[in-house]
């Protein structure tokens, strides 16, 4: 038997709803890799109860290889580009499929 220890992982992890997967799924190795482990771990990630946690988590770790709440290490470059040329990080919301920026009412 195999014993894993999770030191320092946060306590949401627990709740994940892919915490039974492999965890080899979640860091692939190339491209196409990436694009099939993306098939399989995002219909976990879709009705996670903590996707948001899990999405804070890698946005705010640049270096965070892997895929993390449904996103690609190039989504999240993308989604900080997206915060970076507003001047300003605006809340993401997931909504119908999609991470979308809080628009600021004022």
């Amino acid at each position: 038997m195999e014993v894993v220890l999770n030191i320092n992982r946060p306590d949401w992890q627990i709740r994940a709803s892919c915490r039974a997967l492999p965890l080899d799924l979640f860091f692939p190795s190339n491209g196409v890799e990436s694009s099939r482990n993306l098939n399989v771990i995002k219909p976990f990630c879709d009705v996670c109860p903590v996707r948001v946690e899990c999405l804070a988590c890698a946005m705010s770790h640049p270096d965070e290889k892997g895929i993390w709440a449904g996103t690609t290490e190039n989504d999240r470059r993308r989604m900080r580009s997206k915060n970076y040329n507003d001047r300003k990080a605006t809340p993401m919301v997931y909504s119908d499929g999609k991470y979308r920026q809080v628009k600021d009412p004022t």
